[in-house]
């Protein structure tokens, strides 16, 4: 895709994407919240994916896609493992996905749900947007599957894979999956959730701690533009800065008092000042 303002789809010029179980819920309200708060009316539509039963599904405000379908035969066990024996195989103790249910993989199937759109945000349903998203209706992706932050440095041991048990590193840069700008037609057409879900239901237990994010981290192979840091802040590590654009809270549930009372005290006054004005 070259530069300049790319083509609009039925008047909207981006579509921005979250998803929640019961859990994450409150998350996804004050995430579409702080979204149609801090962006011009018309500019983008909102949709939120709601995992559970009909009453929870009908208590999400604005557009909800309920329940939306996986292929056949892709589950999701208690614990949030793809692959429901995997947890016996690692160190007692070690599950760092514990929420890691169906809501957290809806991301691949955004480009099968929004196929008629241009480009798609998704956001995790543990961050805010802070400013307004209208930059990123003229990203240019340059040809790129998606455009997302560089977390290349960041990437440690968490990203146990198939490829590093058989000696082979990370050695391309790794996109943040939290927020993600998806390039719908140029992601169908490299079949990246298909290589996903073959990554992801190639491991045997044991094999692969099997988060979203790695998935997506192999299949894209590097291929992504760099939309830069200052469209993300982990409140965890400093305030958002000036001209930051969304927050995301890692792990911290800002909306719960138990969660908020693992945290510092420091910690926790600052995810309330933060999140109080979107619940």
């Amino acid at each position: 895709m070259g530069s300049g303002r790319h083509s609009e789809v039925n008047g909207v010029a981006l579509t921005v994407v979250t998803a929640c179980d019961k859990k994450f819920a409150p998350g996804a309200i004050a995430l579409r919240n702080s979204v149609v708060r801090n962006t011009p009316k018309g500019e983008i539509e909102f949709y939120t994916l709601a995992f559970g039963d009909e009453q929870f599904c009908s208590t999400i405000p604005g557009r909800v896609i309920a329940n939306p379908k996986y292929p056949k035969g892709q589950h999701f066990p208690k614990g949030g493992r793809w692959d429901e024996g995997v947890i016996p195989h690692y160190p007692k103790g070690l599950n760092p996905s514990l929420h890691a249910m169906p809501a957290m993989y809806a991301r691949l199937l955004l480009p099968e749900i929004f196929q008629h759109k241009d480009r798609v945000l998704w956001v995790d349903a543990d961050c805010l947007v802070l400013d307004s998203l209208a930059a990123l209706i003229d990203f240019d992706f340059d040809g790129h599957c998606m455009a997302s932050v560089d977390v290349s440095q960041n990437i440690h041991g968490n990203f146990k894979s198939l490829k590093q048990k058989d000696g082979n590193s990370l050695g391309f840069r790794a996109p943040g999956t939290g927020t993600m700008l998806i390039n719908v037609p140029v992601w169908r057409e490299k079949r990246i959730t298909e290589k996903c879900f073959d990554l992801m239901n190639a491991a045997k237990p044991g094999d692969w701690l099997s988060v979203v994010q790695s998935g997506i981290i192999l299949a894209v192979e590097g291929d992504f533009a760099e939309y830069g840091s200052e469209y993300m802040c982990d409140v965890k590590r400093k305030d958002p800065p000036a001209g930051t654009k969304i927050c995301h809270f890692t792990i911290v549930l800002p909306w719960c008092e138990k969660d908020l009372a693992t945290k510092p005290s420091s910690m926790a006054a600052q995810c309330r000042k933060i999140w109080e004005p979107y619940r």
